[in-house]
């Protein structure tokens, strides 16, 4: 188990907080108005005056509406049990000071709610969506001087269904760690979206239980960032987008460049990309371009890669597209590779070099000595075997002995083509 997740073990803590914090916050203060108003307006709440920093404050009305403040707030903690609510803050700062679920969201099965902030500074030591199973909650920052402000942990999902989306320029910021369905069974997703939207954090960014027990995914497009001490993708959890990530990341899931299916793009990684026994990249690729995946640091490759041609484009032999680049080193290599909406013969292998990863498309021409199936035995011919020089390559291996050799090698002269 890494570190990030050894120090991640919140279930039973949370249990534990759960009772300790909903009894210290007292009798709830409950919104009444099923039709939005002021936080400030005592009519609203069930107790005739608004909640201040030693109490709970409880929305628990069903349908949309708007919450307006004038001035800045405090409460001890916050929960929503239901309906859709936004917080107006207009400029001013609302703060949650319970240290132990002090933003608490679809606290029991069956509840669901949504939260959207606008406008201002929301802060509390940490926030919690979706803690039991089959509930789903929603968490929404929207806009240019929208925050929420998490001093300890940030968790999107813990047993049940929750998503965050951070867009058109707001910020998310957390420290201890954030993690996307961090239990079993659950399921998360987070967006983040547009220029100056960002998600940061001073600790570790967990997509989904490092062991495929739960469901999560992170994409971040349109100029959004991410960032955090590193980052782990779990086994049945995706990473994509067309933006960046800064963090070093390890990927037991699945990295997919691209914000939508079928969109090229390219994903920028800002550190370090490990891919696990289990991971997987899947690029996609037409006629006019491809997806790639740049990484700023060293590279380690294991798992799969998994190509996808779309548009029922079909690349000639010997068609090389770049689908991986890094500033750093490569070390490593794909355990296998898969071709998805190819027809006949045509078949890809991975080239290595100076950085680069290219996937290099075969297809059998007949000819012996033609590696690539492009018609004719060439320098291409040549060069790619020696790029396979001492591996079992099937392509490369023309006499089918299980190594790449100098029998390969001069089989493919034996037939070059005048």
């Amino acid at each position: 188990m890494s570190k990030a997740w050894a120090q991640h073990g919140v279930g039973t803590l949370l249990a534990v907080g759960f009772a300790c914090a909903s009894a210290s916050a007292g009798d709830p203060v409950n919104w009444t108005n099923p039709l939005g108003g002021d936080f400030s307006d005592g009519m609203n709440w069930s107790t005739g005056a608004p909640p201040t920093s030693g109490d709970q404050a409880r929305f628990n009305q069903f349908g949309t509406y708007s919450v307006n403040f004038a001035g800045a707030a405090a409460l001890d903690q916050m929960r929503l049990d239901a309906g859709a609510v936004t917080l107006e803050l207009n400029g001013a700062t609302f703060v949650v000071l319970n240290p132990v679920l002090s933003l608490l969201m679809s606290a029991t099965t069956g509840q669901m709610s949504d939260l959207t902030i606008r406008g201002g500074v929301f802060m509390a030591p940490d926030v919690l969506l979706a803690f039991s199973s089959l509930s789903e909650a929603g968490l929404t920052v929207d806009g240019a001087g929208a925050m929420l402000s998490v001093s300890d942990e940030l968790i999107v999902g813990r047993s049940g269904e929750a998503s965050i989306t951070v867009t058109n320029g707001a910020s998310v910021s957390f420290v201890t760690s954030a993690s996307l369905a961090s239990m079993a069974g659950a399921n998360a997703e987070a967006f983040v979206s547009g220029m100056d939207s960002t998600l940061t954090g001073s600790g570790p960014l967990l997509i989904g239980e490092e062991f495929g027990g739960s469901t999560a995914s992170l994409l971040i497009t349109d100029s959004g960032i991410c960032s955090a001490t590193n980052a782990v993708i779990g086994r049945a959890s995706t990473l994509a987008g067309d933006s960046m990530l800064m963090a070093p990341v390890v990927n037991n899931g699945t990295v997919s460049p691209g914000a939508i299916a079928e969109d090229l793009d390219t994903l920028t990684i800002d550190g370090a990309y490990e891919q696990a026994s289990t991971g997987e990249l899947v690029v996609e690729i037409n006629e006019s371009g491809e997806d790639l995946l740049h990484v700023t640091g060293d590279v380690t490759l294991a798992g799969d890669l998994r190509v996808e041609l779309l548009d029922s484009y079909l690349p000639p032999g010997g068609t090389k597209r770049v689908i991986l680049t890094t500033d750093g080193s490569i070390s490593g290599d794909f355990d296998d590779v898969t071709l998805n909406g190819a027809v006949g013969t045509l078949d890809v292998m991975v080239q290595i070099s100076n950085g680069v990863v290219e996937a290099l498309f075969v297809a059998d021409s007949g000819q012996l000595g033609d590696i690539t199936g492009d018609g004719v035995v060439n320098a291409l011919d040549i060069a790619t075997l020696l790029s396979f020089w001492g591996t079992d390559n099937e392509a490369a291996d023309q006499n089918d002995s299980g190594n790449v050799d100098a029998a390969d090698l001069a089989i493919v002269i034996g037939n070059w083509t005048l």
